[in-house]
């Protein structure tokens, strides 16, 4: 059995072995937002008549491929744990009384990840306290600094599978500020001191109020255990057997 993960890897997986194939998607693999219409078009072909089982990140990916299986990324505790906050910013750096976090990589290249609107929210709160962090290239065993170091996340993404920062930013009890993208409201809609927002920068600004002014670490650890990476582990072994079986 080969495990290939986006379709690429999986497609020519398939072609190299004459093995099982199980193909793991990501959003960009498979949403019509991508633009990549041949490659979605591919993609789902493989997935109904090809690999022996598709992954997919979230119950949304899973209306596209209704066949598939939906288990997201898990998140590794031991490298996303929650420290004291004078502590983390003490080793970022941060000089502001109030820090805001933004993380992606290409974010002018990834517009749907909408950092004019992150930008544009920040500053309308017109409040010289206030630092807007866009962090890109960081070593993923320094994260855990910076999201303990924040006073929340800021997430403004139209599109997404099942975003890692929101449940790394989960895992260290930082508070959240999201758009609905991907599972992140499934992730975050029943920890206190994280919010959903619309595409509206009215709404964010509000919402950015209401998550300062919580003004405390949130209990997300505590709320995503079930996506730590042996619980996710054990499905993905799961399907492997499933279909070792066949």
């Amino acid at each position: 059995l080969v495990h290939g993960h986006y379709s690429y890897s999986a497609i020519i997986a398939y072609f190299a072995h004459s093995k099982k194939t199980i193909a793991s998607l990501m959003v960009g693999d498979i949403d019509p937002q991508t633009q990549n219409i041949i490659l979605r078009k591919i993609a789902l072909f493989f997935s109904n008549y090809i690999w022996s089982k598709t992954i997919v990140k979230s119950e949304r990916m899973k209306k596209m491929i209704p066949n598939s299986t939906v288990i997201p990324n898990g998140i590794n505790f031991d490298i996303f744990k929650f420290i004291d906050k004078k502590t983390a910013i003490k080793k970022v750096g941060f000089k502001k009384r109030v820090n805001i976090i933004f993380l992606a990589q290409q974010p002018e290249k990834h517009t749907w990840k909408n950092l004019g609107l992150a930008k544009k929210a920040v500053k309308l709160l017109n409040n010289k306290d206030v630092e807007l962090h866009v962090l890109k290239d960081i070593p993923q065993k320094e994260l855990y600094y910076y999201y303990c170091a924040a006073d929340l996340m800021l997430q403004t993404s139209s599109l997404e599978g099942s975003p890692n920062i929101i449940k790394e930013a989960m895992a260290c009890n930082c508070p959240i500020v999201t758009t609905d993208c991907g599972d992140s409201k499934k992730n975050v809609e029943s920890t206190e001191g994280c919010y959903i927002i619309s595409f509206d920068v009215n709404d964010i600004v509000e919402k950015i109020k209401l998550a300062l002014a919580f003004g405390k670490r949130t209990k997300g650890r505590k709320d995503i255990r079930h996506l730590e990476s042996k619980n996710i582990s054990q499905k993905v072994i799961k399907l492997y057997k499933s279909v070792l079986e066949k």
